[in-house]
């Protein structure tokens, strides 16, 4: 009498501790690696667009304007009528003594010849009164830390590494999967049937 043979399902061997770690690596990997990517669109958007509209991107370098602009933030100055800027106001431009320096600066007072500023974190008001002709504009955005990066992007060594970073995690995230894949084939093509037997 032959005894019909049961079809079991397929049971897949559990997961080795190492499986499970370049699993959680994977992870991790792809979490960091869309971070990067989120972070270098914002920081590209703001060092190739904004400068089209019109509008100033500065890196924080100094800390005279903490805590209002940290050192590494980064600051977004839109053109703006000297006429309608007013006390409170944080203000960039070029400095009376030095026009190649860009400095930004709260306005604390306006007179008949310009606008008194000061730092933030300073004691003392600026020496020099700012003319209405070297306002470059009015500071209308900051984002902390972002400055770090947007500095390391205008350097040609950083815009490499930007491309570079990305595109090699990607490379080794795919090997990785591929590298699973393979290894995990041998167990898809088994299955484990009982052979039929005779009785007597």
């Amino acid at each position: 009498m032959w005894e019909k043979a049961r079809v079991g399902t397929k049971k897949f061997p559990p997961l080795k501790n190492s499986e499970v770690r370049g699993a959680m690596m994977r992870n991790v990997f792809g979490w960091l690696l869309n971070l990067l990517l989120v972070v270098v669109v914002i920081c590209a958007i703001f060092v190739f667009v904004a400068p089209h509209l019109g509008w100033r991107v500065d890196a924080v370098l100094s800390g005279s304007m903490e805590p209002t602009l940290k050192v590494g933030s980064v600051e977004i100055t839109k053109p703006f009528d000297p006429n309608n800027i007013q006390v409170g106001d944080i203000i960039t431009f070029r400095s009376p003594r030095n026009p190649q320096l860009v400095v930004s600066h709260r306005v604390v007072a306006i007179t008949d010849q310009g606008f008194i500023t000061k730092g933030d974190a300073n004691r003392d008001n600026d020496q020099l009164v700012v003319p209405p002709q070297n306002v470059v504009g009015k500071v209308v955005l900051h984002v902390p830390y972002v400055g770090y990066v947007i500095w390391a992007l205008r350097t040609p060594l950083g815009f490499i590494l930007a491309l570079v970073v990305p595109a090699t995690w990607l490379v080794i995230l795919e090997i990785m999967n591929i590298r699973r894949e393979l290894a995990q084939q041998p167990r898809r093509g088994s299955t484990n049937l009982p052979k039929e037997r005779n009785q007597f």
